[in-house]
């Protein structure tokens, strides 16, 4: 029965492989090389394998950041977790970031900044002008909103992996499970609040139409869908278009038509 499951895992993970775009414009050499690499992950993973083959089954995780988590996850206690969120990151930092891309300490501090909602100018000058605005961007589409996001789900899989069958501690996985998901989106999407998440995806697709509204609300505690109505009240309508009177017709239209959709 053992040795089906590691046959089942070799498969699951070969045909993984080639479905990576490394493999697909890869030689033969190089496609056998990159099946050997997955495959040891695969075997030092073993030593977990109730976990390993729970998380395979997600099609969210990342088969390179598995070994990682699980060896942390396996090695300290969710009761010993402080804050979940910035534990995730800082686990990114010290074990998947190359230093060659970005120095650490750095990246962190543009991934705090670009969570607030901060325009990329803006972060470009609050650090100095370390990196230009080239490779701030670039880091920004590879590592924060992609890389990162990706590796905070894939933590999110072994912890359920790991603690779906323990009674006494379901409320606080599911707490820390939200904290995280709420943070891979603050991430990927660069913005502080679900609020100004859904703002995003409903009405603008763009960081900085979206934190202009944001910031011109005084409750910032609503949820999208009890916001809507109250700002298409006649008075706080006219207030809202007015203030973006300055803005390109395109997202002026975008807030019209939410407006008179509620």
């Amino acid at each position: 029965k053992q040795d089906c499951l590691n046959i089942d895992l070799i498969n699951k993970v070969q045909e993984f492989v080639k479905n990576t775009f490394a493999y697909s414009t890869s030689g033969e050499n190089d496609r056998e090389k990159l099946s050997a690499l997955f495959i040891l992950v695969l075997n030092n993973l073993l030593s977990n394998k109730a976990v390993v083959k729970k998380v395979y089954r997600s099609s969210t995780v990342n088969i390179d950041y598995l070994e990682t988590i699980v060896t942390f996850l396996i090695n300290n206690s969710l009761e010993s977790i402080e804050d979940i969120c910035e534990t995730s990151l800082n686990l990114f930092i010290t074990s998947v970031l190359d230093d060659e891309t970005i120095e650490p300490t750095l990246l962190k501090t543009i991934v705090e900044q670009w969570i607030l909602g901060m325009p990329i100018k803006e972060i470009i000058i609050s650090i100095e002008n370390v990196i230009d605005i080239f490779k701030l961007d670039k880091i920004i589409g590879d590592l924060i909103t992609f890389k990162i996001p990706i590796f905070i789900s894939t933590f999110i899989e072994v912890i359920k992996a790991i603690y779906d069958s323990d009674s006494d501690s379901i409320n606080q996985v599911q707490n820390y499970c939200d904290e995280l998901e709420l943070f891979a989106k603050k991430i990927k999407y660069g913005l502080p609040t679900n609020l100004a998440i859904d703002i995003y995806l409903n009405i603008f697709m763009d960081r900085l139409s979206t934190m202009y509204l944001f910031n011109m609300l005084t409750n910032k505690e609503f949820n999208f869908y009890s916001l809507m109505p109250i700002l298409s009240a006649d008075n706080n309508r006219t207030k809202v278009l007015n203030n973006f009177k300055s803005f390109p017709k395109y997202y002026v239209d975008k807030i019209k038509s939410a407006l008179e959709n509620n």
